[in-house]
């Protein structure tokens, strides 16, 4: 590939891995280094020991040897501001590939294998990732360095059926060629008629997502259940997947069972009305609205009222106070006829006696081990998180939902209840009415 590249007058930028798997890595290092100094080209090394690497990330030493390869690539690609990453994958390197996750169980993004061309968000957002040689066969490639004598590094480590792709390379098919010889190109066909498939079904999938999205954020997508129900379950299918590559790109492990577990939440959902969907992320459901995020980093949306993280706001008489992008907190002082049995019927509303409160009223998000007594709990408190549980609250909502505080005690929740130390009664005189609401 190098050859080619020069030869066509390409700018170009040798990038070595040493992945330190093999006693003769760096004298296969240093001979690149030799190759790419006798061309006048620029040459930039990395070396890492992979296998510590596998063993504390806690996978395979193929996929850490591809996730450090490739975070070196493009990390020299951005430092240098190439305008892609060239690899030398080939048609055989395809086959493989197509086998590997024919065996795992992969839909049809897995089946039509590797692309000619791709941006990977998962490495920059930008520089795509090429493949020149993927058309071509590892013949075709050793009869061109025969032609122009060249002499190609030979990797022992290439015929060690330890690793999975090498048992698929020299076991499964020559196996398979027993059955049909030509199996291979067949392989490399079935991918190319699927990559065309994809791209129409994936040009659908993108305009029912735009239907079906209601909102997509840095840390969570957020569906309309309703209108995804609506939709052929195959249809479903690609969209949540759709939906798991916006925060897990790349990922190996969208197999089908992750993917059928979510939909069978979708139309089942659980008592708790979330699940763990696997590779760290969570689906949960609220109302007509589905939420995918990662699990740590649910985060409300600006639909609800949060209170900022880490900050207590200070709410005085006659005073207001923004909440986030959206919601707004007003307390003023109000008439009151001495009537205790005041009828509260919109739960963003409440009156609370002002002379039973300690000012300045501070509003902030909830933290374990908080507890509320409840209007009409009397003599009883409970921890607010069994009280939001009690009341249905989702779980991504709790800890930012505001609470305001008087002193070291919860006057209100708004939303769901006043405090009963605070409640109106009949020597109540001083009375200050809470308003929380939205605006825009």
């Amino acid at each position: 590939m190098l050859h080619l590249l020069v030869k066509h007058g390409l700018p170009v930028v040798v990038a070595h891995f040493d992945h330190s798997l093999r006693t003769e890595s760096a004298a296969d290092a240093q001979h690149v280094r030799e190759i790419a100094e006798s061309l006048g080209i620029p040459f930039v090394l990395e070396k890492l020991d992979v296998r510590n690497y596998a063993k504390q990330s806690k996978i395979s030493i193929e996929e850490a040897s591809r996730l450090a390869r490739y975070q070196f690539l493009f990390k020299e690609a951005q430092r240098m501001s190439a305008q892609a990453v060239a690899v030398a994958h080939t048609a055989d390197d395809q086959v493989e590939t197509v086998l590997m996750h024919l065996l795992r169980g992969a839909g049809l993004s897995g089946l039509k294998g590797m692309e000619h061309r791709c941006v990977m968000p998962v490495w920059d957002q930008n520089i795509p990732l090429v493949r020149p040689l993927l058309d071509f066969w590892r013949q075709d490639v050793l009869e061109y360095c025969n032609q122009f004598n060249l002499q190609p590094v030979f990797d022992a480590s290439n015929m060690d059926t330890t690793y999975y792709r090498n048992r698929i390379r020299h076991e499964l098919i020559p196996y398979l060629e027993e059955y049909n010889p030509h199996i291979r190109r067949g392989i490399w066909r079935m991918a190319e008629t699927l990559a065309g498939d994809y791209e129409v079904l994936n040009e659908q999938i993108e305009k029912t997502w735009l239907r079906c999205c209601v909102k997509d954020q840095e840390h969570q997508v957020i569906l309309a259940a309703t209108e995804l129900i609506k939709l052929p379950v195959g249809l479903q299918r690609s969209l949540l997947r759709y939906g798991v590559e916006q925060f897990r790109p790349g990922l190996r492990d969208v197999d089908f069972e992750m993917i059928e577990r979510g939909i069978d939440f979708i139309h089942n959902p659980t008592r708790t009305h979330q699940i763990d969907l696997g590779a760290n992320l969570c689906l949960s459901q609220e109302g007509d609205l589905l939420f995918l995020s990662k699990w740590g980093e649910q985060t409300a949306d600006e639909e609800w009222p949060t209170a900022p993280k880490g900050v207590n706001l200070e709410l005085s008489i006659h005073g207001i106070i923004q909440l986030n992008q959206t919601w707004w907190l007003e307390a003023e002082w109000a008439d009151f006829s001495g009537n205790e049995n005041v009828k509260i019927t919109d739960p963003y509303h409440t009156w609370l006696d002002g002379e039973l409160l300690i000012f300045p009223l501070v509003i902030r998000g909830h933290n374990p081990g908080d507890r509320f007594q409840p209007l009409g709990m009397k003599g009883h408190s409970m921890k607010v998180s069994d009280f939001f549980i009690n009341e249905g609250l989702s779980r991504r909502l709790r800890d930012q939902w505001p609470l305001l505080w008087s002193g070291n005690k919860i006057a209100w929740i708004p939303g769901f209840r006043p405090a009963e130390f605070c409640r109106l009664s009949q020597s109540s005189r001083k009375v200050i009415h809470l308003n929380l609401y939205r605006r825009g």
